[in-house]
């Protein structure tokens, strides 16, 4: 949600921007133009956010991830959780409490006095808007529409979408010739629909009170109005002198302006004198006026999409972005439905979970038995990628499973940023440095793939829409790797552990086979292992392997675990994770428990 009303904001002052450095280009195009294209800037910013938040799954752009900042180092399972922030991993001695407000507490503070302020001036422009509603009740009508009233001292339309035009009691001594220019401006507002127009632009200012831009839109915007509206009147045969000579007069004898919401004599008026008394008659015809705001219009209205669907990789989650695999089949199986939503529901309550979401998949043709929770939100997957990862790397011949991987004694230095585990490790072999979830390890993998073939991997089993945007030097590449640097969704992420099943996904082959059943026999020292992070994934039933997961946001943690049933021969995958478990508990310790609840029961049918 924060990500979302950032990027709304940002947005707006880039629509507001664009339109503001567009008036130049239009400045011989009629004044209804520039109108048009102001309402347009403003009036996409209103709507992007809803239509980016209502939009569904893969009809919007791929999400920007943030820069990348050091993955989560798992511990073992009976290992101290390692916090990280600020793209830097905090040495082991540093204690998560010690970090004081995180920024997303910071954000949390400027969204809260962010949606105070604005609601503020809603309340007031509602109250402003109900005021103007009841002025002329009580006044003369001259014609229908037309109101003579004591509650204004100069012109005015009042109304949004039924509007009156109201006039002065001095307009009963006004000549014939002045009636019919002050009813011809007036008229031109009603029929251009100026008050819906204003409200857009009040709308827009209290949305986005801190964008300077928007305000600057709104205010040049009300002057458009008041051009378009003297040409308009000039249009109906009215001499631009005779114009600008009652609009003098009319103005002098206006004791106040008008309310802020109505639409009358407006400020400016010396600009509005000057334009008619030089004549600056648009010479531009309709139709390159039409060609000109449908081309700025492209130009809004691209920038208006350009973040939709976007969380900016500041929060845990955001709406599923396309992937370049298809999702698994599903045909839910009733008891195993049955079963993952128990099971779910346990966890929520016995950690005091945000959420959690569980899927099993039929490893045997790939369809899903059951999809339990929000299983369509991205989420940062954190180490649950590393295993394909290290698959790509087997394919390509690239190291065996004896391969001696150097885990840094558990530190990896990039210039000032720094690469932890959550314990020293030396040189380990593939299923060892799996086991004790080494993001040292997964670097030296991405370091022997490379960008390109990295980028590839993750791409073959549809987690490519996911990646960021570019991946700028080692350091991003290895939080790749480590499974920070992207998001997937659990329903993608299972379809990529189907490819460690036989190598395929929607039968195409990803892996070789015997690629795919050497990772999971690595990663059954995950679960194995004595320093493994999935140690209570076992089961007594069966052998299992799997890899745990944990990605950070701020204070909170997404804890999750994906792995095989059983490991040489699989059933099922099985894929659990849980929202910000209580005590920040990482996947070996909030997920794999359920897991192995999950395995338990499925083993027994």
């Amino acid at each position: 949600m924060i990500a979302l009303l950032v990027v709304a904001l940002v947005r707006a002052f880039a629509l507001a921007a664009l339109a503001l450095l567009a008036m130049p280009l239009l400045s011989r195009a009629p004044a209804a133009a520039r109108r048009t294209c102001l309402t347009i800037a403003l009036g996409l910013s209103l709507v992007a956010p809803l239509v980016s938040s209502l939009a569904p799954a893969g009809l919007v752009p791929s999400s920007v991830v943030a820069r990348a900042r050091a993955p989560f180092a798992e511990p073992s399972e009976h290992g101290p959780v390692v916090a990280q922030a600020n793209g830097v991993a905090p040495l082991a001695s540093e204690a998560r409490d010690a970090r004081g407000p995180s920024m997303h507490s910071v954000l949390v503070v400027l969204v809260v006095l962010w949606a105070a302020v604005a609601l503020v001036l809603v309340v007031r422009l509602v109250a402003a808007r109900a005021r103007a509603s009841r002025l002329g009740l009580g006044g003369a009508a001259l014609e229908p529409g037309i109101v003579v009233t004591s509650d204004v001292d100069g012109p005015v339309v009042v109304g949004t979408f039924a509007h009156r035009i109201l006039l002065p009691p001095a307009s009963l001594e006004w000549s014939d010739e002045r009636r019919e220019v002050v009813l011809a401006h007036e008229r031109a507002h009603v029929s251009s629909r100026d008050g819906l127009v204003r409200l857009v632009a009040d709308l827009a200012c209290a949305v986005y009170w801190p964008s300077p831009s928007t305000w600057l839109v709104a205010r040049r915007l009300s002057r458009e109005c008041e051009l378009a509206a003297d040409e308009r009147a000039v249009r109906s045969g009215i001499a631009p002198t005779t114009v600008a000579e009652h609009l003098v007069a009319v103005a002098r004898e206006s004791l106040a302006p008008a309310p802020a919401t109505t639409f009358g004599m407006g400020s400016e008026l010396e600009r509005r004198v000057m334009v008619l008394l030089e004549g600056r008659a648009s010479t531009w015809s309709r139709r390159r006026s039409l060609t000109a705001l449908a081309t700025l219009g492209a130009g809004l209205s691209f920038v208006a999409c350009a973040g939709a669907g976007s969380g900016s990789g500041s929060g845990h989650a955001e709406k599923a972005s396309t992937t370049t695999a298809a999702a698994p089949t599903s045909s839910e199986d009733a008891q195993v439905a049955a079963i993952a939503e128990e099971e779910r529901s346990r966890v929520v309550t016995e950690l005091g979970a945000k959420g959690a979401a569980v899927l099993v998949m039929d490893a045997t043709n790939h369809v899903l038995l059951a999809a339990k929770g929000d299983v369509d939100t991205a989420r940062v997957p954190g180490s649950t990628v590393k295993p394909l990862v290290v698959a790509a790397a087997l394919d390509a011949g690239l190291l065996d499973t004896k391969t001696a991987i150097d885990c840094g004694g558990g530190a990896r230095m990039y210039g000032t940023r720094k690469l932890s585990d959550a314990s020293p490790h030396g040189a380990l072999d593939l299923a060892g440095m799996l086991a004790v979830s080494s993001n040292v390890g997964a670097s030296r993998i991405a370091d022997l793939l490379g960008k390109a073939r990295t980028v590839r991997a993750f791409e073959s089993v549809g987690l490519g829409a996911g990646l960021p945007p570019r991946i700028d030097d080692d350091f991003e590449l290895a939080v790749v790797a480590a499974g920070e640097g992207l998001r997937a969704t659990p329903r993608a992420l299972v379809t990529a552990y189907g490819a460690l099943v036989d190598g395929k996904i929607e039968g195409r082959e990803v892996f070789r086979p015997e690629t795919a059943a050497r990772v999971r026999v690595l990663l059954e020292d995950v679960v194995y292992a004595k320093e493994g992070t999935g140690g209570r994934a076992a089961i007594p039933s069966a052998r299992i392997s799997g890899k745990t997961g944990t990605s950070e946001n701020g204070k909170e943690i997404y804890a999750s675990f994906v792995g095989f049933l059983p490991s040489r021969a699989p059933r099922y995958v099985i894929y659990v994770g849980v929202d910000s478990p209580r005590d920040n508990a990482p996947g070996g310790r909030a997920a794999a428990p359920v897991f192995a609840r999950i395995a338990s029961r499925l083993s027994a049918r």
